[in-house]
């Protein structure tokens, strides 16, 4: 689990949304420098921590942007493309790019969670009814630049 606290979250989401640290610190009736140094320890924890499970799944890091809160990755075993995320209201998050069979599998709900919410933060809009593996291609698509 990844130790953001709540003000250091909502600082970097604000920051996620389009805001620099002058208008963060306007919002938030603070300094422009206590802006930047809670930047500056929420993007090291999100580095480290995303590195951290890049290296426990064994990762091939290609990319990293701690300011979208993602880690791009190769899983050489699978041979898959791999994403590590954070997401505000769920954490650290992963993703193996896959073809899959989301019908019957145990873990459909779990998949369908995480990618409404990173949808949502993202805003990437996806279609009522649509499979886990169409909306995770769709998400793909936007961050694998």
């Amino acid at each position: 689990m990844i130790a953001v606290t709540k003000k250091e979250s909502h600082v970097w989401t604000l920051r996620f949304k389009g805001l620099n640290g002058t208008e963060i610190a306007k919002k938030l009736e603070v300094t422009r420098q206590a802006i930047s140094k809670t930047l500056k320890n929420v993007d090291a924890k999100i580095l480290r921590t995303l590195n951290e499970n890049a290296g426990m799944m064994g990762l091939a890091v290609t990319s990293v942007d701690t300011e979208r809160g993602i880690l791009l990755g190769y899983h050489p075993q699978t041979r898959t493309k791999t994403m590590v995320f954070y997401l505000p209201k769920s954490g650290i998050q992963s993703w193996f790019q896959h073809d899959g069979e989301c019908e019957g599998c145990i873990t459909k709900d779990r998949c369908m969670s995480v990618l409404m919410e990173a949808s949502e933060f993202w805003e990437v809009p996806f279609e009522e009814g649509e499979s886990p593996t169409k909306i995770a291609e769709k998400l793909f698509e936007k961050v694998w630049r």
